[in-house]
């Protein structure tokens, strides 16, 4: 199986691009995140729509808690966020630099590790390239 035949191609997140143009994109191309490129173009990191809301909407204090609501949170008062305002916010404040990731070159199988594993590794492209060389 090639890796290039699952891809789904998306637009590349640089620094000063809005939050609103993230979401633009993701529900454009069907994807709950982007990948984020450094000026010189290279992919250094992610923003997801659930770090996003997870940042912005519910209180830090809740976080660890947040299983023990369920599905209804109807009781709990979470503060109103200025939507105008998250939308024009830098999609740079919500990156993730630790993910896992892979290139066209590597095979399926050999990455496979990485998003079985439940944590983000330290240093994804030492461990993807230890995963490459086995």
């Amino acid at each position: 199986m090639d890796l290039k035949n699952l891809a789904i191609p998306t637009a590349v997140m640089r620094a000063g691009m809005s939050i609103g143009e993230f979401l633009r994109e993701c529900v454009k191309s069907d994807v709950p995140g982007l990948p984020f490129a450094n000026e010189q173009g290279e992919i250094v990191g992610r923003i997801s729509i659930r770090h996003c809301f997870k940042e912005c909407c519910i209180p830090h204090f809740m976080i660890d808690t947040a299983h023990l609501l369920g599905d209804e949170i109807e009781a709990v008062n979470i503060p109103h966020i200025d939507a105008r305002r998250l939308l024009d916010e830098p999609v740079e404040r919500y990156l993730l630099s630790d993910f896992p990731h892979a290139t066209p070159t590597h095979h399926l199988s050999k990455g496979s590790p990485l998003w079985s594993s439940s944590t983000a590794p330290t240093s994804s492209s030492s461990r993807m390239a230890t995963t490459a060389a086995s």
